[in-house]
């Protein structure tokens, strides 16, 4: 069972938000691009669209033309309900044509707040192997 309420984020229902978004944030492929992209903006804080708007704008024109392609396997996530923040590890691996060209674990980092009844994605960053946090989308 999930519950929302005013007072705040159940560990539950951040975790389900959260396998959701990796699934959405985390697949892509050209032909799916201008789905993506509205569909990761649809669930953006108002305060953080400008800037992750910016970061999904350099993939979509990155990856438009080609026939590059991405997918994530999920192997583990990290909730912490109180900071309103999630952590998913697994397998991101890159696919030109019909080839898998890069299959490398990597950890996401996603930032949530959480206003009236309504959680939002306000960033979103690749956890560097070295441990340092960097990168987006």
């Amino acid at each position: 069972p999930v519950t929302v309420a005013s007072s705040g984020v159940s560990r539950e229902y951040l975790e389900l938000v959260t396998r959701d978004t990796a699934v959405l944030t985390l697949n892509r492929s050209p032909g799916s691009l201008d789905y993506w992209m509205k569909s990761v903006l649809a669930i953006v804080s108002p305060r953080a669209q400008g800037t992750i708007k910016a970061d999904l704008l350099k993939i979509v024109n990155e990856q438009r033309n080609s026939s590059m392609s991405q997918f994530f396997t999920l192997e583990g996530m990290e909730i912490d309900a109180k900071h309103l923040q999630s952590t998913v590890t697994g397998k991101l691996s890159t696919v030109v044509g019909q080839k898998i060209v890069s299959s490398e674990p990597r950890t996401f980092i996603y930032d949530w707040e959480y206003s009236g009844m309504s959680l939002k994605l306000v960033g979103f960053s690749m956890a560097q192997p070295k441990g340092r946090l960097g990168g987006s989308l």
